[in-house]
C-alpha cells in the first residue's frame, strides 16, 4: 500500500537563493507558521495601513506599507482577498503563497512596518510561483519606500 500525500501544500523551511521555489521542509510545519506577531490581526490595524500607507501596485497585488509607533518593532504582514480574487480555493492558494513568501523574506524586509497585500481579482492567472516572483520584483520599491517613510534601514 503506499503512503497517502497530504493535499496541503509542503511548508518550506528555507527558501531557495533565487527566490524561485521552495526546497524541501526540513522542519516541521508547526516550527513555520507565522506568529501573531509576524501578523496584522485587527480591524484598526487593518484601517491604519490603509489611511496611512503608501502603496505599490503590481499587475496582480497591491502592496501598503504603514510606519508602526515604535521602531524597535519587527514587520508584520497581513492579506486581503475578496471574493473578487476568485473562489474561496484560488483565495486560500494565493493567501499561503503570500503567507511563504513572506516567511522567507521577513529578513529582506524592513523594520517596523505593516506590509498589507492586496489581492486583485486577476490573481488567479498566476501559475506556481508566479505570485512569489511578483512580489519579489515588488521588494525594492517596497524597501525604498519605508526608506523614505523614516522606517529602520536593513544592511
Amino acid at each position: 500500500m503506499q503512503p497517502k500525500h497530504s493535499a496541503r501544500a509542503p511548508v518550506a523551511s528555507e527558501c531557495s537563493e533565487s527566490g524561485e521555489g521552495l526546497r524541501p521542509p526540513a522542519a516541521s510545519a508547526r516550527d513555520e507558521k507565522l506568529r501573531k506577531t509576524d501578523r496584522v490581526r485587527k480591524h484598526r490595524e487593518y484601517e491604519h495601513a490603509q489611511r496611512a500607507g503608501v502603496r505599490v501596485s503590481c499587475a496582480h497585488v497591491v502592496l501598503l506599507l504603514a510606519l508602526r509607533e515604535a521602531a524597535s518593532l519587527p514587520v508584520r504582514m497581513g492579506i486581503i482577498a475578496s471574493r473578487r480574487a476568485g473562489n474561496a480555493v484560488m483565495r486560500n492558494r494565493a493567501k499561503r503563497q503570500v503567507r511563504e513568501w513572506f516567511r522567507c523574506r521577513k529578513a529582506a524586509l524592513p523594520g517596523a512596518v505593516d506590509l498589507l497585500v492586496i489581492l486583485k481579482p486577476n490573481v488567479a492567472e498566476l501559475g506556481r510561483g508566479g505570485l512569489a516572483r511578483e512580489l519579489e520584483s515588488a521588494l525594492g520599491p517596497i524597501r525604498r519606500r519605508a526608506e523614505r517613510l523614516g522606517a529602520k534601514r536593513l544592511p
